[in-house]
């Protein structure tokens, strides 16, 4: 089947994203069929990378996509895509958005696990509040929402939801409104999601997570029960992507970094645009790496 053909008999079309961790691929890719059947098709886009020097390395980029090669009769799976550079998220979504016809437009990576009825309650949500721009997936554990941190931002969309608004969404685990990405002309290549996002926001889109709140299991977090993470070393190996640019990181450090982002989402008003300018998006990530630690208590494992 053509991932045209199959785009037209869905509303949804979800883009996972895999490149080296086999092990957190066995265990998301189940779960996302499993919440796609029915409601859209799953384009996998596997990250390679050519140039890599390192045979372990080389080794674990290979042991994902035979993972990936094990579904790929699946009649979910529209299409695979191998790419021979590691170009993450960008040029992936510019890759499904140019192609697919569906209604709405997804993505979830690797290293997350969604509920069964994830894509079923955003389009839901969707159809209910069609100001909604980008829904994302609650990324975060469950005690990091606090409805009172929260509270500045948080709307009724009608049915008996709510919505948590923010300026961005996390790029694992939402999904768009076709129509709102085409309104902003599609995803830059040099931008990020987060810049995406403001931009939609600034055209007048709702950008926000769904409450109650539709949670998604991130493999990476120290305090997931399906993490791989579980010491620092664990860490520099699994290298998650917002440590991609940061060394020296241990894993309470990790922890009290996703704390910190978990109470920045809530508390950050909607009349502030962060890391919309290259300098200033670069001096802003570097602070937030450095106060993170005196923002939040120790933690130990």
């Amino acid at each position: 089947m053509s991932a045209s053909d199959a785009s037209t008999e869905s509303r949804a079309d979800v883009l996972f994203v895999t490149h080296c961790r086999a092990a957190y691929t066995r265990k998301a890719l189940p779960g996302l069929i499993k919440a796609v059947e029915g409601h859209g098709r799953i384009w996998i886009w596997h990250n390679g990378d050519h140039k890599e020097r390192d045979p372990d390395k080389l080794r674990r980029i290979e042991e994902a996509w035979h993972v990936v090669q094990e579904y790929r009769d699946h009649p979910t799976i529209a299409h695979i895509h191998h790419s021979k550079k590691n170009v993450r998220l960008i040029p992936a979504m510019r890759w499904i958005f140019s192609r697919s016809q569906a209604e709405f437009i997804a993505k979830v990576d690797d290293d997350a696990i969604v509920e069964e009825a994830w894509l079923k309650r955003m389009i839901e949500v969707h159809d209910y509040y069609p100001e909604a721009g980008i829904l994302g997936a609650w990324a975060f554990m469950p005690e990091d929402f606090d409805e009172d941190l929260a509270a500045h931002k948080i709307i009724d969309i009608g049915n008996g939801l709510r919505m948590l608004r923010n300026n961005w969404v996390g790029g694992c685990g939402f999904v768009a409104r076709s129509e709102a990405i085409k309104s902003i002309g599609g995803f830059g290549w040099k931008e990020s999601f987060s810049q995406c996002c403001y931009r939609l926001s600034k055209k007048g889109w709702a950008i926000g997570w769904p409450l109650p709140l539709i949670a998604q299991d991130h493999l990476d977090d120290p305090r997931s029960p399906n993490t791989l993470c579980l010491s620092t070393d664990d860490l520099k190996v699994m290298n998650p992507l917002s440590l991609s640019r940061t060394s020296g990181v241990t894993l309470d450090d990790w922890t009290r970094q996703l704390i910190c982002s978990a109470r920045l989402v809530q508390e950050c008003p909607l009349d502030v645009y962060p890391f919309e300018h290259g300098f200033a998006r670069r001096m802003a990530n570097w602070v937030l790496r450095h106060l993170v630690r005196l923002r939040t208590p120790h933690l130990s494992r």
